[in-house]
């Protein structure tokens, strides 16, 4: 296994692994890989087997990827002051090369990394707390999701305009106010 920086010619590839051992789809993957999604913050675990290389539709032969994360740059406001962190995101490992220690691999390469670029925090969403507490990780709050109606909102509508659930035709919208936050 070789750890590096992916290149823009692995953005395919990582994408098309993001489906499979994410179950990601469009819209978002689309929008992800269009606007978020950085060669110089990504890593890539690449293989000699099982496969010698990977070959996109155009027949061009790629390293095989069996493993990727990203690290978003991010800016926290802690104590009036602004500290620079990274968000792991993405971890994904092919079924062919799990178990053997690549996301650990990789781990310890973005935390590195992170330490490199000056970042004190590593953040990220976990599908298992276990997993990432081995690596250092803790618990650092924890979120609530309410679903209710539109109608339950509507008190909300005379101070402050229109409650309306959104959709696709809403992306750019929503996209703008995420990059806000």
């Amino acid at each position: 296994m070789e750890l590096r920086l992916a290149t823009p010619m692995d953005k395919d590839q990582v994408k098309n692994m993001w489906v499979y051992a994410l179950n990601e789809g469009d819209p978002f993957l689309s929008w992800y890989f269009d606007t978020c999604w950085r060669p110089e913050d990504a890593l890539v675990a690449t293989f000699q087997q099982p496969y010698a290389a990977y070959v996109d539709e155009a027949g061009h032969a790629f390293p095989w990827i069996g493993g990727s994360l990203q690290l978003l740059p991010y800016t926290l406001g802690v104590r009036g002051g602004e500290v620079k962190a990274s968000c792991v995101t993405g971890v994904a490992v092919l079924p062919e090369v799990r178990g053997q220690g690549v996301a650990k691999a990789m781990l310890r390469r973005a935390l590195a990394m992170g330490r490199e670029r000056g970042e004190l925090i590593s953040l990220l969403y976990p599908f298992d707390y276990g997993f990432y507490r081995r690596m250092g990780y803790e618990v650092a709050y924890s979120s609530l999701r309410l679903t209710c109606a539109c109608a339950d909102l509507a008190p909300l509508s005379a101070p402050y305009g229109r409650v309306y659930r959104a959709g696709p035709s809403h992306h750019e919208t929503l996209s703008a106010l995420h990059r806000t936050w």
